[in-house]
């Protein structure tokens, strides 16, 4: 699906999502306070991440578009240090779209980065849902805010209560209005990436070999990780 708001070709976009993301999970992580960003505990206990990048346009209707990515976290044997060692999949290509009618005013822009703790919220990702919102509600585009999943439109994905989205957005935007979301795999952007017939459960068990774009991605997460890992040591020493 081409983008409200301008299309690119998939390879093109997934590098420009893969440097966005890192920016994203780079500033979320290195918030001066984590009840604004994201603890880089989440990371070495996840089992995947969605990255979705959204636009919002208001003046009475809203129209809202998006694309993202999402990655699962494979096991893959024991460190040297004991812990559990790691790979990320491909990237599994999302699309988004909305529609809302109600009051609304305005333009913004959400980068959101959802935390999947289970594997069945990464396999969530692997068809499309629709998102009705029944009631009126009410945005206002702030920085730096740890919002539930069902805050950014994925309450039919299958993820728990308990699985929670960090965002930052620019821009302002009033927004009560009643909506529908379509959140799903782009299945064009996939074929265009990996072949016609890869599924995304292959591409999410790590079947097939990741875009060199998403190497920077890769390694921004793993630094997370280890740095997460050296301040752990560092306290356990001390204590």
């Amino acid at each position: 699906m081409q983008s409200l708001f301008g299309g690119k070709n998939p390879q093109e976009a997934l590098a420009e999502d893969a440097a966005h993301a890192v920016e994203a999970v780079t500033k979320l992580t290195s918030s001066g306070s984590e009840l604004k960003g994201m603890p880089k505990s989440e990371l070495p206990a996840c089992q995947g991440l969605a990255f979705t990048f959204l636009r919002k346009l208001g003046a009475g209707i809203t129209l809202e578009a998006g694309h993202g990515l999402v990655i699962r976290k494979i096991a893959a044997g024991t460190r040297p240090d004991g812990r559990p060692g790691w790979k990320w999949s491909a990237p599994l290509v999302l699309k988004v779209a909305s529609a809302g009618l109600g009051l609304s005013l305005g333009f913004s822009e959400m980068e959101a980065v959802t935390v999947l703790d289970t594997p069945e919220a990464v396999s969530a990702f692997a068809q499309s849902q629709w998102t009705i919102d029944t009631e009126m509600q009410g945005a206002i585009a702030t920085e730096g805010v740890r919002l539930p999943a069902t805050a950014i439109n994925l309450t039919d994905t299958g993820l728990s209560d308990k699985t929670f989205a960090y965002s930052s957005s620019k821009g302002i935007m009033v927004d009560m209005s009643w909506s529908g979301t379509r959140l799903g795999v782009d299945e064009k952007a996939n074929a265009a990436l990996y072949g016609e017939g890869s599924t995304p459960q292959a591409i999410l068990d790590g079947s097939l070999p990741a875009p060199e774009c998403m190497q920077q991605l890769y390694a921004a997460l793993d630094k997370i990780i280890e740095e997460f890992y050296a301040s752990a040591s560092t306290e356990k020493r001390e204590g």
